[in-house]
Parts: structure tokens; C-alpha cells; sequence
């Protein structure tokens, strides 16, 4: 969902982009408006991406789910911290590009490259090499390493294939 509607509002954003491109003022004025609209809303799913983030984080602490129960080496919880601090300087990054934008090429944020430097490039730089040390990908090693080790040494079969394998006391089966 997050996915599709940011490559929507990029869209949105290209399209307003393409509409400046005119030699109609009234409908540069209008493109001018879209791609602010595309910058804005983009603003608003990534917003929704961090509460969904946020409520995930609050939901699988109270009440872990199988995966979490069963991969005790899990570190999620250092992986959503990353998450929330990249997330601000994302959010950062973007209310300065809709400022500069507002702004137009000759505003301040535009003028002055060292603005664009500290709120664009290194803000961006922070986010790649964050997830360059805390990679996601190491979440999906660690389960698939504890699935592995779930299965029978006797007849190959999955342990969570077996009934009850990831019944939790007081919860319902959760294999089913």
C-alpha cells in the first residue's frame, strides 16, 4: 500500500512537472499546485507508513506474534528504532522539499547550497548508511536461520507444520 501510493505521488509529481513545461500560465499555475499537492501527500503516506510502524512496534511488544516467539536472536525491536530515527530525517528532508518549492528557484533554500547539503544529501546519507550497518535483511537471515533449525532430524518435516507447534499457553493455535 505504502509502496503504490508513493509511486503515486511521484507520478502526481511528474505530471505536475510536465504540466509547467506549457506555455500556458494558468497552466503552469495549476502544475505548480500539483506538484505540491504530489510533495504534500507524499508527506501524508509516509506519515501513515510511521503510525502503521509505530502501532506494529506497540502491538508485538504487548503481544508477541509466533515469529517473535519463536526466533528468540531476534532483534526487531533495534530494527524499528532504526526505522523511527531514519524516518525523521526523512520527514526532515521532505518538509525542506516542499519549502524549497514553495520557495522556487530563487528562495532562500535554493540560494544557499549548504541548506541543500545538510538537509538533502546528508540527511540521505544518514539513512543509507544506517541501513547499510542495521540492514533489514538480517531480520529475514535470523528467521529463516530459526526456521531451519525447526526441523526433525527424524523425518525432515517442518516443525511448524505439526499441530500445536505454535501454540503459546493461553492463546489460540496460531498454526492454523
Amino acid at each position: 500500500m505504502f509502496v503504490t501510493n508513493d509511486v503515486l505521488c511521484f507520478l502526481v509529481q511528474i505530471g505536475g512537472l510536465g504540466m509547467q513545461a506549457t506555455t500556458s500560465q494558468s497552466i503552469q499555475k495549476t502544475g505548480k499546485k500539483v506538484v505540491l499537492a504530489g510533495l504534500i501527500f507524499q508527506l501524508f503516506i509516509f506519515g501513515l507508513f510511521i503510525v502503521a510502524a509505530i502501532k506494529f512496534h506497540l502491538r508485538n511488544t504487548s503481544d508477541p506474534s509466533a515469529v517473535t516467539l519463536r526466533t528468540p536472536r531476534l532483534q526487531w525491536k533495534k530494527h524499528m528504532w532504526a526505522i523511527y530515527a531514519l524516518s525523521v530525517c526523512i520527514v526532515v528532508r521532505n518538509i525542506v522539499r516542499i519549502a524549497e518549492y514553495v520557495q522556487g528557484a530563487h528562495g532562500t533554500i535554493v540560494q544557499n547550497e549548504a541548506v541543500l547539503y545538510i538537509f538533502d544529501a546528508t540527511l540521505m546519507f544518514l539513512v543509507m548508511a544506517v541501513y547499510a550497518v542495521i540492514h533489514p535483511a538480517t531480520l529475514l537471515r535470523t528467521v529463516r536461520k530459526a526456521g531451519k533449525a525447526t526441523l526433525s532430524e527424524e523425518d525432515g518435516v517442518p516443525m511448524v507444520n505439526r499441530p500445536g507447534y505454535l501454540q503459546v499457553p493461553g492463546r489460540q493455535n496460531m498454526a492454523a
